[in-house]
């Protein structure tokens, strides 16, 4: 797949209503991944690993530019399918 078909499908994915159910499948799937991950890294800590927490504040300030210049470059869908994916 060609990267402008890849931006035409996410456009038209940010851009389409979402059913119920897909929203219901959507935040179900997250939820879970969660649920996993933090089951994961609490095995892993019992298991004596050494985790270190980010500073998520620092990483959205830190990653802010590069989201500026992916919104100057491909516009206001770019801006809108990000949106879509953060309310999930």
């Amino acid at each position: 797949m060609s990267p402008q078909t890849r931006r035409w499908d996410a456009r038209a994915a940010a851009s389409r209503p979402r059913s119920t159910c897909e929203l219901k499948g959507s935040r179900w799937q997250f939820e879970h991944i969660a649920k996993k991950d933090a089951e994961l890294l609490d095995t892993l800590k019992k298991a004596a690993m050494q985790v270190t927490e980010a500073d998520q504040e620092a990483f959205r300030k830190a990653t802010a530019p590069a989201y500026d210049a992916f919104y100057q470059r491909f516009g206001q869908d770019a801006r809108d399918f990000i949106e879509a994916i953060r309310k999930l």
